[in-house]
């Protein structure tokens, strides 16, 4: 089976049994690209060292503490902080009508955007945003991979996702679901559909 950049992923997970790991076998386990995992190192959200020769290594308990971090990142959050909201949307129109209806929201969220599953992976771990919104169109067949690659992982696992399918395909909505979506909305949207689903996913008041 591979991952969404191609990798084979038959021993991530006898990987982390590994006292110590390359960022490239981290990067294998977490199911994203090496360079994700060096930017998240440089960023100070996940622990590494160098060894003598330069090259970075992970120990086992700081990859577990920094995927806790990020599953209590979603859960704790303060009261008076926005819920967040990453949108993973190639089409920069329909990126920015979604955008514009959740900042338009009572109250407002706090959204971000991503125009490849590349550029998602790095702000995932940046935003820990409470929703994805994923255009499931993306990458043909290899949405359902990717949501299935999400509900994997366990930073990511409990994070609620709500998919987006063009009119032209409809199918893909009950696709969505049973691959990982908690639910699935046709294209185009109306704003107030928009919010009253988002509103009902993160469970506030729609």
């Amino acid at each position: 089976m591979f991952d969404m950049y191609g990798r084979d992923k038959g021993d991530s997970e006898a990987m982390v049994k590994k006292e110590v790991l390359t960022t490239f076998e981290a990067s294998r386990y977490l199911n994203v690209a090496p360079k994700t995992v060096s930017n998240w190192i440089d960023a100070g959200h996940l622990k590494a060292y160098r060894t003598v020769g330069g090259h970075r290594r992970i120990r086992r308990e700081d990859l577990e503490a920094f995927i806790s971090a990020q599953q209590a990142g979603r859960r704790a959050r303060p009261g008076s902080q926005r819920r967040r909201v990453l949108i993973v949307d190639p089409e920069s129109g329909g990126m920015e009508a979604i955008q514009q209806a959740l900042r338009d929201a009572s109250p407002p969220y706090e959204v971000e955007a991503a125009r490849t599953l590349l550029e998602a992976g790095l702000k995932l771990a940046e935003l820990a945003p409470d929703l994805l919104i994923l255009d499931l169109a993306q990458g043909g067949a290899r949405g359902g991979e990717v949501l299935r690659q999400l509900r994997a992982y366990p930073a990511t696992r409990e994070i609620k996702i709500l998919g987006l399918v063009p009119s032209s395909h409809p199918e893909l909505a009950d696709d969505g679901v049973r691959q990982g979506a908690n639910k699935c909305l046709t294209r185009p949207l109306e704003p107030a559909q928009l919010k009253r689903e988002v509103a009902i996913l993160l469970g506030e008041t729609a």
